[in-house]
């Protein structure tokens, strides 16, 4: 009680009023702000770090001291400086797949934002099925309002152990690329990897130390030595994909729980898709979920894309597209949440392709643009057998349609198996073949390949994709074919887009088969899908 007799309490009502008033005195006016927000920031860093520096801090205060440093230490820190030199260039751009343009990072980033989620609510799923509706859920999620969200750029000034959870091309991974380089440029340590080669260096006999390294440095021309010594202690670790490393998951999770028990200077950001992890391995980290971008941040990024890529007088009237756009899809308002389907609308509106109101129309655009082989140096090639590759696809979103659930496994045989008998060729060159287009469609980001433990399942982003890609198969049926299925689809809800979106692609393809077997709702709507351009004349084909 002595002790406590000593202590003298003073409360500030305003001490922001009164750190300002001493900021006069000590920065040029007009920077008080800008100067408190610094030096909040750096009280957070202290916090975070129990008021202990690193040993980068020591050198450099040791330096600045006029205190010469030993030739070890002074190589040490070439070494650190190579290195971050070049992760700087190595992150200083981002590739836009829609426009197949690399843009600078700091200009084509777009204010993404998170909120917390308890750790348990992403506990996997009972059943497979289950993990990937609520998959097929996850970007027909709306944000939440701005006070219970958080900037996903300052997430790691929240602690020190994260994991980030989003949906496909909701923005994990230029996350990543965007902290890695904004902690470069402020001289901070970063590891960044890509946990799948994480896994696969492991695999060839690495340990996690060596492979996080290894695969942190690759391509940076340092040696592996001096590489493993300098990222022995990074103060950051951006790790993207746990869900992608299928079987060996949970093993990288283990060893990412343990490593960081022996790093607790470390920040640590690992990223994941909703399917293909287990929360409770992560039970005490702070979990946060990526939202969909706002009507806000929509503008804001498709003017950002806009600008670079046309001249300025033309911008305006094309955010103008896009917001008409926007309104009237609902398909395209969805698109739109997410940044990289953002890249594609804002693609075709810049080229003056998403022209009327029909969903046939952007789904056909869309598609089209996926088919061209985008490089980074934003040139444009056909993919490798374009008419295999759009009859796989057509065909799993065909497959998919009526097995929602099917392994990568069967349906890479069943593909397989369809083109072998189509093209006259044996079973394991249309297996490969039908693999390699399966790949080629991750790629350009129209389906994603789940993992969940041992399972591993295709899904199209967005099961509108689905839907339009199956459609496009239902055209290209013999007529037989389709008036056999339609009795056995018309009582199928999950076929009901599927035939409508065929009526829009060719109305004669739907219209007379559904005439005697159709709902009547459905034919209601086919009726108000078809008007008024669609082949007037239909509309005396369909029953009253």
């Amino acid at each position: 009680m002595k002790a406590l007799a000593r202590l003298h309490v003073e409360l500030l009502d305003t001490p922001e009023k009164v750190a300002f008033l001493l900021l006069k005195q000590v920065v040029r006016a007009g920077r008080e702000q800008d100067a408190w927000n610094a030096l909040l920031k750096e009280a957070l860093n202290l916090m975070r770090l129990s008021g202990r520096r690193t040993e980068q801090h020591w050198r450099e205060y040791l330096t600045s001291e006029g205190i010469p440093l030993s030739r070890e230490a002074v190589e040490a820190e070439t070494v650190r400086r190579q290195y971050q030199d070049w992760l700087l260039q190595e992150t200083r751009t981002l590739f836009i797949p829609g426009l197949g343009r690399e843009l600078p990072v700091t200009a084509a980033w777009l204010r993404l934002q998170a909120r917390k989620v308890p750790s348990r609510a992403q506990v996997a799923q009972e059943t497979i099925e289950a993990q990937v509706e609520a998959y097929r859920q996850w970007g027909q999620r709306d944000g939440v309002e701005p006070e219970n969200s958080i900037d996903a750029e300052h997430l790691t000034e929240l602690g020190s152990r994260h994991v980030i959870i989003g949906g496909p091309g909701a923005g994990k991974s230029t996350l990543l690329r965007y902290v890695a380089h904004q902690k470069s440029r402020e001289g901070r340590l970063v590891a960044r990897v890509h946990l799948k080669l994480v896994a696969l260096r492991i695999q060839r006999g690495d340990t996690f130390d060596e492979a996080l390294s290894r695969v942190a440095s690759d391509g940076s021309g340092l040696s592996a030595y001096r590489c493993e010594e300098l990222l022995a202690h990074p103060e950051f670790l951006l790790a993207d994909g746990l869900d992608e490393c299928g079987a060996d998951a949970p093993s990288i999770g283990d060893a990412l729980r343990k490593w960081s028990h022996g790093h607790q200077g470390t920040t640590l950001l690992v990223t994941t898709r909703p399917v293909g992890y287990e929360a409770e391995r992560f039970s005490d980290w702070l979990h946060l979920e990526l939202l969909p971008l706002n009507r806000e941040e929509i503008a804001k990024h498709a003017r950002q894309l806009l600008q670079i890529v046309l001249p300025a007088e033309q911008v305006e009237a094309a955010l103008r597209r896009l917001e008409s756009t926007v309104e009237n899809h609902q398909a395209s308002s969805i698109a739109a949440r997410n940044p990289l389907l953002l890249g594609f609308l804002t693609s075709l509106v810049s080229q003056n392709r998403l022209r009327g109101t029909r969903r046939v129309g952007l789904y056909r655009e869309i598609f089209s643009l996926a088919e061209q082989k985008l490089s980074r140096e934003g040139a444009v090639e056909a993919p490798p057998d374009i008419a295999v590759s759009r009859h796989i696809l057509e065909q799993a979103a065909w497959e998919l349609q009526e097995t929602p659930v099917m392994s990568s496994d069967i349906l890479t045989r069943r593909l397989g198996a369809d083109l072998a008998r189509r093209l006259q060729v044996d079973a394991i060159r249309g297996e490969v073949s039908a693999g390699q287009a399966l790949e080629f469609w991750e790629r350009q980001r129209l389906i994603e390949r789940l993992r969940a433990g041992t399972a591993e399942v295709h899904v199209f982003v967005h099961a509108s994709f689905g839907e339009f890609a199956a459609a496009r198969r239902w055209v290209q049926m013999p007529v037989e074919s389709r008036e056999m299925l339609v009795a056995q689809m018309r009582r199928q809800p999950r076929w009901h887009e599927v035939l409508l979106l065929a009526a829009g692609l060719q109305p004669d393809s739907v219209i007379p088969p559904c005439s005697h077997s159709t709902t009547p709702v459905m034919l209601s709507r086919a009726r108000r899908y078809l008007r008024p351009r669609r082949l007037m004349r239909a509309r005396s084909r369909l029953p009253s």
